[in-house]
């Protein structure tokens, strides 16, 4: 009997002690989750034009233009007569080229559109790198779409204070220079198959079209201010 008890109580602690490291465990997973920082948010002022809101955005930190916020276009957007004036500058180069791609238009037609990637999108003072853009053939200002908006894990937009709301933003790294861009095409071929350009596309009938968007796209954050 006494063999019983004895293998009892040396049992008896051994079990509290893991019971209680185990507690300690649990404790502490559960401080990491209420404690932990969340992530950072950044304010970008806005400014209300009508019914949309435009931004100071610079491109490859060398011309600094006004973009309308567009929650619905599935990339960057970047005006043909922009793209021409970058490509022409040197800031956008072969290695930036990036693979064609089908797009609708909003009146239903389907156009395909010249692409490159912006290596620095600066907006609100915070660097993004390596942002696909698109090429339109809309004479319209350039649009910052969910290619950018898509770099945050949520976004939204303060209608009161006019603000937007990017939280979780990745930035990216900085091209290295070793890109290798679309293969085969040259500066020339691209500068030729961009929108209004003698052999580019054009949209339907040459009519100004609204921003296109891209098949398959997902938005995120909470889409076009409501006053």
């Amino acid at each position: 009997m006494s063999g019983q008890c004895n293998s009892g109580f040396t049992q008896k602690p051994k079990f509290r002690a893991g019971l209680s490291c185990l507690t300690g465990v649990l404790l502490l997973l559960l401080a990491t989750l209420l404690f932990a920082s969340p992530a950072a948010s950044i304010e970008i002022p806005l400014q209300k034009h009508s019914s949309v809101y435009t931004l100071p955005v610079r491109v490859n930190g060398v011309i600094t233009l006004t973009f309308v916020l567009d929650s619905g276009a599935s990339e960057v957007t970047i005006p043909s007569r922009v793209a021409r004036a970058l490509l022409q500058a040197g800031t956008v180069r072969a290695k930036d080229f990036l693979p064609n791609q089908r797009y609708m238009l909003a009146n239903g037609a389907i156009v395909t559109g010249a692409r490159f990637s912006i290596r620095e999108l600066e907006v609100g003072g915070v660097k993004i790198f390596d942002v696909p853009a698109v090429v339109s053939s809309v004479a319209g200002p350039p649009l910052l779409g969910q290619s950018f908006l898509a770099r945050a894990s949520h976004w939204e937009i303060d209608n009161d204070r006019r603000m937007l709301i990017l939280t979780g933003l990745k930035s990216g790294e900085p091209a290295s220079g070793k890109g290798k861009g679309q293969a085969g095409m040259s500066e020339e071929r691209w500068l030729s198959s961009l929108p209004g350009a003698a052999g580019g596309k054009t949209a339907p009938g040459g009519a100004k079209l609204p921003p296109s968007r891209l098949f398959g796209r997902s938005s995120s954050g909470k889409i076009a201010p409501s006053r």
